[in-house]
Parts: structure tokens; sequence; C-alpha cells
């Protein structure tokens, strides 16, 4: 098969509950998220990448296999891009429809040392209005059952992860809010 390029991969992983082991929110455990992003290409040399990949990669990642720009608007990284994603962050609109002006939406940011899931309203006057719901030290516990949102001292360690979801959050209002406001 010259000139063809198969690429294997899925959209999440295992969705499986944990509960009460682990929280109510099941779609931010590693397990959800490790999923295979095969290529096989006869130009293609192969590895196993460590680095952080999101979803939103793979667009960028396809462009360059076939020598097009990805258009403006993606926000991915080309799995061959020498960059590093530090932060990785994800959202989650509920189950059913993603009714982002009456449900909160479920926001997680992690690194390689802490894990920070928040449940967030995205129509609302008050602003960056969150509820922390569950905090994992990745590095002392990478079963994430040992939820940490209790401890305050691990609270303000996960400070920056809460301020790349605020940014991430105000994004959302203004590219997918009604009137460019809460």
């Amino acid at each position: 098969l010259e000139n063809t390029t198969l690429i294997i991969t899925a959209d999440h992983g295992c969705g499986t509950s944990y509960y009460p082991l682990r929280g109510q929110i099941q779609n931010f455990h590693d397990e959800c998220y490790h999923v295979p992003f095969i290529i096989i290409d006869q130009d293609v040399t192969p590895i196993i990448d460590k680095r952080y990949h999101v979803t939103k990669d793979i667009m960028p990642t396809i462009a360059e296999l076939i020598g097009v720009k990805p258009p403006k608007s993606s926000t991915g990284l080309s799995v061959f891009s020498e960059k590093n994603r530090k932060i990785v962050i994800q959202e989650y609109m509920g189950p059913g429809c993603p009714d982002m002006y009456r449900r909160e939406a479920w926001m997680c940011a992690f690194d390689d040392e802490w894990k920070l899931f928040i449940k967030v309203k995205l129509n609302n006057e008050k602003g960056f209005d969150y509820k922390i719901e569950e905090i994992f030290n990745r590095r002392k516990d990478p079963l994430e059952v040992d939820n940490r949102k209790w401890n305050k001292k691990d609270v303000r360690e996960c400070n920056y992860l809460l301020n790349a979801l605020e940014g991430r959050w105000k994004e959302i209002i203004v590219n997918y809010s009604r009137d460019g406001k809460y």
C-alpha cells in the first residue's frame, strides 16, 4: 500500500466509574483519556511518545502528514512538533445534551504532579464560579483514589491548575456564549 497512511485512535478510553472509591466524576481519570494514537506510514519512524497529547492534536498531525497548514482556529499541536504541553486541560459538558447555559461544565487540568477536577457554571454573571470536586497527587497516588480536596495545602499547591482552568473558561465564554458575556 504505497502512498497510504493508516491512523488508529479512539475518542476516549474506558469510561468505567469507580464510585465510591473515586468521586462521581469519572471522565477525567487516566483510563478514560489514555487512548492509542498509532500512525502507520512509510515515512514515519516508529516511536513511543510519552508527552501529553489531546484529541485536538489529531487534526494538526494529519495536516502535517499531508503537507498542509492547519486552520488558524486549530489549537492542537502536531505530535511531530517539538513543543511539549506542560498542562493538559479537559472539559466535559456532562451526560446528554451539552447545554452550557443551564448546566455546570466539568473541567480538569493536570500535569505530572497534580490533577484537579472542578465543576463550573459557564452562564454565570458572578464570573468564574467553580466548585473543586477532586484533587489527586499523581506522583504519590497514581491510581487516583486519595482525593485531597479537603487538604488546604494541596489546594493551594494546585492554584496554577485552577488559573489554567479559568483561562480556558474565559476562552469558552468568548468563543461560544450567545453574546460574548457570561
